[in-house]
């Protein structure tokens, strides 16, 4: 994930403890002394929640966690609540930065369950607040709001100001990836407002990095310089490692866009190793993002695959599968553990009453009524579990996504077509082959972390991918790409939709007619025009059709097995319970004779600017 949500790991609330501690080493080393000699368990369980709080500000995330659990032992032991919410808090937020986002939504919910037996509603609001970040970065943007809201409220009723800052930060974060960078900004410096009232340096450095990523997706590199070195300089001041590896990664990034290589190199490398000394597999999955795309500008490719493989393997730890799954499941456990409390504290009070046959009448009335309402909530949740079924394939799906557009096998055949270009001393066509080489790498990179990006620029990928299998396979083919004038120029799409149904056109159409059918050319062509209020976009090929091309594999021995088309076929149909009528449709041409000549991918999605 990008920074914003990176930085939003830093924001997340730490009860009565929002401000940043200085001399962390020699608060860590009293905080120890004086638990080693506590007599009194809420004393301790006091020490045991400031020490874990000092972890957190110094990004040692695991000894966060390892005393947030010697407190919630110790708490639960002496029933002791206020302590129990703390522990759950810190576990959230350790778990959090660690990337483990299942334990960390089960420990919020667990907070925000023991938070209803204190009075204190910052403890509930708080709980929300976490609650909320972990949905943002599971682009739940909606139920994210709604926590945030939630908490929001609740702060402004208790005037605490000092939470504030947390609270707009995170609405901010949500209106920059809207899109929305004008109300984004002024959350941001709302926030920036309040820290300086409070003296809060953690949390300026976050709202300023905030700041720095709004103008780094509007291109205005000068300012977002600007506000990371701000950022930069107020994590050093608490020595935030977290903090401090993610403006390197911006200022990477920032120096990439700028042609600066070398500096965007150090960058990179250092929020590398300081990424990896804290576990923290976000920051690493950036830095190694960051790191294929300079090495492929410096022509290094070995290096460049190798950080791109450790990138998707960081990337893909922490959304995968199972943590999907897991967190969707927690979700709904806690809902049904709502519904369970509610009914425990029902039948509690009934049993506080004498009996009389007007209270058995009140019963068995309640429990008709609790039949019906049963039946009506597992209908309920059998929708609910469908249509999250569907959502979690989107996600799945798109975590795949990137893999499958750029395979080692085209790489380096690519790369080997370029390097004959350079052995026979054609070095300019040589040149212009590689530029196109490290720009598709590189698009293809950024895009896909994006929801969407613009026709024109998913096709201006596609053309240098196009022009690299063309180059591979000896000018074999010919293409077009037609855009008709109904199109906006901001209509938008899913990342990298179109490229497997491309590359099995060329692959599996267009190749094997080479050496089949000698007497007419080979063309592809991409087309996208509006039709009855629907983006639709066509691939045709005039090879030799499908049926061919699984007879002519059926002959070939080969390990590999292609789910580019399966899994972006996935991606199109997922995206019909968001948007109804997307669709794809593949027919086989066939000529007058009933002779197959070729193939069509005919792709509908709405129209979105």
């Amino acid at each position: 994930m990008k920074s914003l949500l990176t930085s939003l790991l830093l924001a997340i609330h730490v009860l009565y403890f929002a401000n940043p501690i200085t001399a962390q080493n020699k608060q860590i080393d009293s905080l120890l002394h004086l638990i080693s000699n506590d007599k009194d368990d809420t004393i301790k369980s006091a020490h045991l929640n400031k020490l874990s709080t000092e972890y957190f500000y110094v990004s040692n995330f695991n000894k966060c966690l390892l005393y947030s659990k010697q407190n919630l032992e110790l708490s639960l032991r002496i029933n002791y609540k206020r302590g129990v919410i703390r522990s759950y808090n810190k576990m959230g937020i350790a778990f959090d930065n660690m990337g483990n986002y299942p334990e960390a939504l089960s420990s919020y919910y667990k907070l925000l369950k023991y938070s209803k037996y204190s009075t204190d509603k910052i403890f509930t609001a708080n709980a929300m607040d976490n609650i909320g970040s972990v949905f943002l970065r599971k682009k739940k943007y909606q139920k994210a709001l709604y926590y945030y809201y939630t908490s929001l409220k609740v702060y402004k009723e208790q005037k605490d100001t000092s939470n504030y800052i947390g609270s707009y930060y995170n609405i901010g974060v949500i209106y920059t990836l809207m899109g929305k960078y004008a109300i984004a900004l002024d959350h941001f410096k709302t926030a920036i407002f309040f820290t300086e009232k409070n003296n809060d340096e953690l949390n300026k450095g976050i709202s300023y990095n905030g700041i720095a990523d709004v103008y780094i997706r509007l291109a205005n590199y000068t300012k977002a310089n600007e506000y990371s070195v701000l950022a930069l300089k107020y994590y050093e001041i608490i020595q935030n490692k977290s903090g401090i590896a993610l403006c390197y990664n911006n200022l990477a990034q920032i120096n990439i866009a700028q042609g600066n290589t070398k500096p965007a190199y150090n960058f990179a490398y250092k929020a590398l190793q300081m990424s990896l000394e804290i576990n923290d597999k976000e920051i690493t999955a950036d830095s190694y993002q960051y790191l294929t795309v300079l090495d492929s500008l410096k022509k290094d490719y070995a290096s460049a695959f190798k950080n791109y493989k450790l990138h998707i393997a960081y990337r893909d730890s922490l959304l995968n599968q199972e943590t999907i799954e897991k967190t969707t499941q927690l979700s709904m456990q806690y809902e049904f553990d709502k519904q369970q409390q509610t009914q425990s504290y029902i039948q509690h009070q009934k049993d506080n009453h004498t009996t009389t046959l007007w209270t058995i009448i009140i019963m068995i009335i309640v429990t008709i009524l609790g039949l019906v309402f049963t039946a009506l909530m597992f209908s309920r949740i059998k929708e609910k579990q469908q249509r999250l079924l569907l959502l979690q394939k989107l996600n799945e799906t798109e975590l795949q996504v990137l893999r499958l557009q750029i395979n080692p096998h085209f790489m380096f055949n690519a790369l080997n077509s370029i390097y004959s270009l350079i052995i026979s001393n054609d070095v300019a066509k040589a040149e212009t082959y590689l530029i196109k080489f490290s720009r598709m790498l590189r698009n293809s990179l950024t895009q896909s972390v994006n929801d969407s990006i613009t026709l024109q620029e998913e096709l201006a990928t596609l053309a240098d991918y196009i022009d690299l299998e063309q180059l591979r396979l000896n000018n074999s083919f010919i293409y077009t790409i037609s855009v008709d004038s109904t199109v906006s120029e901001l209509c938008k799409i899913p990342p990298l939709l179109l490229q497997p149904f491309v590359e099995n056109a060329i692959l599996h159409g267009l190749k094997n007619k080479v050496s089949i059918v000698q007497s007419q050319p080979n063309i592809l062509s991409i087309t996208a025009s509006i039709q009855h209020t629907m983006l639709c976009i066509t691939i045709t090929d005039n090879g030799i059709g499908r049926k061919a091309a699984e007879e002519l594999k059926a002959t070939k021995t080969t390990t590999h097995t292609s789910r580019g088309i399966a899994i972006t076929t996935q991606r199109i149909v997922a995206l019909s319970t968001k948007y109804l009528q997307a669709s794809v449709k593949i027919i086989n041409n066939i000529d007058n004779n009933g002779t197959p000549i070729g193939t069509s991918v005919h792709i509908q999605l709405p129209i979105i600017i």
